[in-house]
């Protein structure tokens, strides 16, 4: 998938579409999503 694909998408998740949180990722598998969130959106 493109960056012009997904960039939308993460963008207009507003905070009340949120139902509930499911827990929390711990730092590796945090820096691992940064890691491929820049990757993807550049």
């Amino acid at each position: 998938m493109k960056p012009s694909v997904i960039k939308p998408v993460l963008a207009t998740i507003h905070k009340k579409l949120i139902l509930r949180k499911r827990g929390k990722l711990e730092h590796p598998d945090r820096e691992t999503l940064k890691v491929m969130l820049n990757q993807i959106l550049g």
